[in-house]
This record gives C-alpha cells, structure tokens and sequence, in this order.
C-alpha cells in the first residue's frame, strides 16, 4: 500500500522564451491552471513566458535552471546540440513538415 503525502508548499517555475500568444506559452498557462485545480494554492505555478522581453537570451535558460532562477524551461533542442550533438536531429521538425508539403504539392501538380 502506497502512503500518499499531501503536496504542500511547492514552487515551480517554467521559463521559455516566446510572445504570450504562443502555443506553447499558452499550453503553459493550462498546465499552471490544472495545478492549481488540483492543487489548489498548495502548488503554485509561475510562467516566464519571454525571458527575451527583458534582454536575456534565450540560451540563458539552462544556466537559469541551474542556478535555481527556474525550476525548469522549454527551449530548443539545439541549444543543447554542443553538448550532445544527436539532439541537432530534434530541430528538423520544420523541415520535415515543408518537405511533406512539398511532396504533396508534387504529387497534386502530377493528379
């Protein structure tokens, strides 16, 4: 039998680096209302959505985590490249979809 502690004063805060419209920054901002649906004000969720907005870049973000500013970030995959090269092969998502696209248009000129 699994004991379950409650979850109480628990701080998270995510840091990303895109306008507040973005998909991801609002996925963010659901992500913070079901904490707190769950949790109530025992889980608090705090979203840096644009840390560039205050003239930090966006490679700043693993330095902010490991220093404690963030509890975590989203960022590219590439920013991680110089240490892991293979993660270079996450950022070919845009390429993949306009290569799809193009491949449809081909296949479109030729029906």
């Amino acid at each position: 039998m699994r004991i379950q502690r409650p979850v109480t004063n628990v701080t998270i805060r995510l840091g990303r680096y895109q306008p507040p419209d973005s998909i991801h920054n609002k996925a963010a901002t659901a992500f913070g209302d079901a904490l707190f649906d769950r949790f109530g004000t025992d889980v608090r969720f705090d979203l840096d959505g644009n840390i560039t907005a205050r003239d930090r870049n966006a490679s700043d973000l693993l330095h902010l985590v490991e220093n404690g500013d963030f509890t975590l970030c989203k960022f590219s995959a590439s920013y991680l490249a110089a240490r892991v090269p293979e993660f270079a092969l996450l950022d070919h998502e845009g390429q993949i979809e306009q290569s799809r696209d193009e491949d449809a248009a081909k296949f479109a000129r030729k029906t």
